[in-house]
């Protein structure tokens, strides 16, 4: 049987497949939505007309439906999966979808189903260029679903709470409040949920975070019982040793005689970085400090040993490490990288060509090779450690080394904890379900997430990495690139597909199996 998923992106598979190529071109996808939100009552073909051929005349609309039909049911092998003369519905017991199962569960009062099956927006990041009477239904659907959504989450919180365990409401509220950053009601039950289960750390978190959005998008301060909130969870969180001035001071003393390290550094999650000219050899580099609120949880022999194991890798697509400190702080030390990273050049242009995109990720597998091959693993691929250069120059991967040094081996005994360093856009399935890092499946399915951002202009599951993006990333498969970038070849799309699949085994086996793969790839653009 068929099966269509429509909330967080769609997708049509058939069995465990995910299906490519005609079946899943964008109308024909839309066509296949509409019949199915229609449920049992069908959706007549004057609304579908209206819908998806809002310019055309009668007569020309009338023949592109015909054809639409005709080319889905050949692409889907089955010419029943939409039935009907006047009016268009799907067959039940050959294609069924999380439209209808919603529907059905909303009428029922079944919340956990409707919580389960509303992993994301509904056809988040689905369009179709240039039809508005399209554009506007989603929007409507999309928020009558968001609030049935909404109505059950907020159900299952109210119940977990009245129970007396406020611990099991905290994940119902935290997802409420994914659904609207703006919402002050959902975010104030959030923070009061986080301080009944006693973790004040996250409610604090919760209010910045609701805090900085209103800034960010209304240009205005959050609301007096947020700002109250605010000042209270900060009251209880004692202050640091010392503030980030006196560090930066200390750092710039520590390494004078070295370094002569810019004014300014650059703050991350991580470390702060300089600018800095090594005074030994006048050359350009690049001085990271980790933050010490991460130092302070790593082993420093241990990040000594990963960044030296690192600095050992001589290779033209590796960013050299050149020298590491591991007291009174740490810190590495970097050659300065010759162009901007990708990050920089994908927020400055958007997507890339598909040839570059197509480069930068083969360099980055073969990167990924030769320091597999001396011992070394990345674990932490995305846009901010890859730097751009033009060809025939390869393209420089940074970073190796770093996630290992500060989060430990990833062979350590079982039940240690472990620092989750990284970006959950880019994290594969099984690590965001818990597992440790292992082998090469987890930078794979990083390279297939770099490659679908450069094409897309977003990581397959979303930029946001919340809750709902998580949630899709371990249920679904990524959905098709050429939904967002329909001119793709087939054989990238293909190649994504087994990169980014949910089974690590189903991936590559190699990076050079993937390096093969991408330049096969190329030749043939």
């Amino acid at each position: 049987m068929l099966r269509l998923t429509t909330f967080g992106g769609i997708a049509l598979t058939d069995g465990e497949r995910q299906l490519s190529g005609p079946a899943v071109q964008p109308r024909r996808l839309a066509l296949l939505v509409l019949a199915a939100a229609a449920g049992d009552r069908g959706v007549s073909r004057d609304r579908v007309l209206g819908l998806l051929w809002p310019e055309s005349d009668a007569m020309t609309a009338r023949h592109a439906l015909e054809q639409s039909l005709y080319a889905l049911r050949r692409a889907v092998g089955d010419p029943d999966v939409i039935q009907g003369t006047g009016s268009l519905r799907v067959h039940p017991e050959r294609l069924s979808s999380d439209i209808a199962e919603v529907t059905t569960a909303v009428a029922a009062g079944a919340h956990e189903r409707v919580a389960a099956l509303c992993v994301g927006p509904f056809l988040d990041g689905f369009h179709l260029s240039d039809v508005g009477e399209f554009e506007r239904w989603v929007d409507v659907e999309r928020s009558r679903f968001a609030q049935y959504a909404a109505a059950s989450i907020e159900q299952l919180a109210l119940t977990a709470a009245s129970r007396g365990r406020p611990a099991d409401a905290v994940p119902w509220y935290r997802r409420l409040a994914d659904l609207d950053l703006l919402e002050t009601g959902r975010t104030i039950r959030v923070i009061e949920a986080l301080v009944a289960a006693g973790d004040t750390i996250a409610a604090l978190a919760a209010a910045v975070r609701h805090e900085r959005a209103v800034r960010r998008e209304l240009d205005a301060s959050c609301d007096p019982e947020v700002q109250l909130w605010l000042a209270r969870l900060r009251a209880t969180i004692p202050p640091r040793t010392a503030t980030h001035e006196t560090f930066v001071e200390r750092v710039t003393a520590d390494l004078a005689t070295r370094y002569a390290l810019d004014p300014d550094p650059k703050r991350g999650s991580v470390a702060l970085t300089w600018r800095a000219v090594d005074r030994a050899s006048g050359s350009a580099v690049m001085v990271h400090v980790i933050d010490p609120r991460v130092a302070s949880l790593a082993a420093p022999q241990h990040f000594q040993r990963a960044l030296e194991r690192a600095g050992a890798i001589v290779d033209a697509r590796i960013v050299r490490v050149l020298d590491v400190g591991a007291g009174p702080f740490l810190y590495y030390a970097t050659a300065a990288p010759p162009g901007p990273s990708l990050r920089e050049r994908m927020e400055s242009d958007g997507p890339l060509p598909v040839d570059d995109a197509v480069r930068v990720a083969r360099d980055v597998a073969l990167a990924l090779a030769h320091a597999r091959a001396h011992g070394v693993r990345h674990w932490d691929i995305r846009p901010k450690h890859i730097f751009l250069t033009a060809e025939p120059e390869p393209v420089l991967v940074g970073g190796f080394g770093l996630l290992d040094g500060l989060s430990g081996p990833a062979d350590r005994e079982p039940g240690s904890a472990e620092m989750v360093i990284g970006d959950p856009a880019y994290l594969s399935p099984e690590r965001l379900a818990g597992a440790r890092r292992r082998g090469d499946t987890d930078d794979i399915y990083a390279v297939g997430c770099l490659l679908y951002h450069m094409l897309a202009g977003h990581p397959p599951f979303g930029a946001t990495g919340g809750a709902s993006d998580a949630s899709r990333k371990l249920s679904f498969d990524a959905p098709s690139i050429r939904l967002f970038r329909e001119r793709v070849a087939v054989a990238i799309e293909r190649l994504l597909a087994r990169a980014l699949a949910r089974v690590p085994a189903d991936r590559f086996e190699s990076f050079e199996a993937l390096a093969r793969a991408l330049s096969g790839v190329r030749e043939a653009l």
